[in-house]
């Protein structure tokens, strides 16, 4: 399945991304604002360090170093005292400090936690910073304001006293947000198509404002309104020195992909509609695919609807677990248009990125078979030894069964948490917001940020927004904006190269201590 399922995703990654890059950028000549980060990091790694434009090297090393020394710290010491000692000794909480249970008698039913990853940090100056910045309003708004007062109302049988903030999200979660959180996504969804909508409608128009990667993170667009316009003017003719291929070729590689994912989850789950897994492949994939991918290319940020799997399950009418671990072809390929812009912009040639898929694959596949199953035989998972998988695992274990719970016989949890009422305040409350900050002329990354921070725990939000802060006040007055939004993407390359290195080396170390087993003699 691994080995069918990774050629069926490169085909349609082939294809269908490919098609829908092609309408979006080509054709219609969205900025995609964000791909000129990952651009710079990668003009980074290949730049000659005798070159003109040497600063992305200083910039990268500084990042490197950084990155080094945040590891050993992070990474490094947990790992290496593991080995030695009975426990692993850590400076920095890993995955995170938990304060929900000690702030319970003023705060019931809140979410409080602190993780100390600088990565957050680095990743908050680069996104958008009013995404940011509402995604911690949001996290503050509902896990640690709302949640106490829905609590004092009866609003959360299933929390109890004592809970840590994993089972507290999870009970809050089940309890009320889960459908609000539907209600606001598919208020995000409605705002998609309006701009989908709208945009066609203005097909033929002058372009609407081109917008560059500085413009999206300072977030100086206004509202959606502003930018909704934008492209036009393209044209659907094959270049012919990018190394493109034909639309009939990426229809065809599209059309044999999710041909193979129909098939294979028939012969899996013959007892689940066909109808509707041709309806997953053909239709609601390139159509959401399309309509995140001219998100992502107008503002960076792109939509994805959500519970359409668990709904569609839930009114197919079928019965049993198997159809939840079936790969069905309900896909999202939009971040693909982003990643073909982003080769665009770095002059690499298409048929060179199939080329490194076709060395790829089969060396990963080999070699990711042979460690997988040499780190489950070096010591138990989850365990001490992964403190991450340790924590979060088992919650979701328990997420991932109560959804599947609506499928098998006996008790659905999941139909019971969906609620229509909350359902329906959830949209209103999230178009409300939306129109609220398109009359007032506000940033609409706020929405898309809030949007992702309803009900989350706090300490992610809380180092993205910091990150923000300090690359917008501080660090931009210090070295002028355009100069530190080039030079910040590619000091977060090097940062992750760095940290990734001390990753690597521990992970090495690791396993050559515990395949060394001590004998008596």
């Amino acid at each position: 399945l691994v080995l069918f399922g990774s050629v069926l995703w490169r085909l349609n990654f082939f294809g269908l991304g490919y098609a829908i890059f092609r309408l979006t950028s080509d054709l219609e000549r969205l900025p995609f604002p964000l791909s000129s980060i990952a651009a710079e990091g990668a003009t980074a790694l290949a730049e000659s360090p005798d070159e003109k434009e040497s600063w992305r090297w200083r910039a990268f090393s500084v990042g490197s170093m950084i990155g080094l020394g945040f590891g050993l710290l992070y990474i490094g010491l947990p790992t290496i005292t593991g080995l030695i000692f009975a426990a692993p000794v850590a400076l920095l909480p890993i995955p995170w400090a938990d304060f929900t249970v000690k702030a319970q008698n003023v705060l019931p039913s809140a979410l409080l936690n602190m993780t100390f990853d600088l990565g957050t940090v680095i990743w908050g100056m680069v996104v958008p910073f009013w995404a940011a910045i509402g995604g911690f309003a949001a996290c503050v708004a509902t896990s640690i304001v709302a949640n106490p007062i829905l609590q004092h109302l009866g609003m959360f049988p299933s929390w109890r006293k004592g809970m840590a903030v994993l089972p507290t999200q999870l009970a809050t979660w089940f309890d009320f947000w889960l459908s609000i959180g539907i209600g606001v996504a598919l208020a995000v969804a409605t705002v998609g198509l309006w701009a989908l909508v709208k945009a066609f409608r203005k097909r033929g128009m002058k372009p609407g404002k081109q917008l560059t990667d500085i413009d999206v993170i300072m977030g100086r667009e206004g509202t959606l309104d502003a930018i909704v316009a934008g492209g036009g003017g393209g044209s659907l003719a094959t270049p012919k020195e990018r190394g493109d291929w034909p639309l009939w070729s990426a229809a065809l590689m599209f059309g044999v992909s999710t041909l193979g994912y129909v098939w294979i989850c028939h012969y899996l789950v013959p007892g689940f509609p066909v109808w509707m897994l041709f309806f997953y492949g053909f239709i609601w994939t390139p159509l959401t695919s399309y309509i995140s991918a001219r998100l992502i290319g107008l503002t960076g940020t792109g939509i994805a609807i959500p519970y359409v799997k668990e709904g569609s399950f839930l009114l197919s009418g079928y019965k049993g677990v198997d159809i939840w671990f079936a790969p069905i072809p309900l896909q999202d390929f939009s971040w693909a248009a982003a990643f073909f812009r982003q080769f665009e912009l770095t002059k690499t040639k298409f048929t060179s990125i199939i080329k490194a898929e076709l060395l790829m694959m089969p060396i990963s596949l080999i070699c990711s078979f042979v460690f997988w199953a040499f780190l489950w035989h070096l010591v138990a998972i989850p365990s001490y030894a992964f403190p991450f998988a340790d924590t979060v695992w088992p919650f979701n274990a328990i997420n991932q069964s109560l959804f599947m719970t609506a499928t098998s016989e006996g008790r659905s949890w999941l139909i019971e948490a969906i609620r229509g009422p909350m359902i329906l305040a959830g949209y209103v409350g999230g178009m409300g917001l939306y129109g609220l900050l398109a009359w007032l002329k506000w940033p609409i990354f706020l929405f898309y940020g809030a949007v992702g921070g309803v009900n989350a725990m706090p300490g992610g939000p809380f180092l993205l927004a910091l990150g923000a802060i300090l690359g917008r006040f501080v660090f931009a007055k210090r070295f002028g904006e355009e100069k530190w939004f080039r030079y910040i993407p590619v000091t977060g390359a090097g940062f992750a190269a760095g940290a990734g290195l001390i990753g690597m080396l521990s992970v090495g170390i690791t396993m050559v201590t515990r395949s060394i087993v001590t004998k008596p003699y």
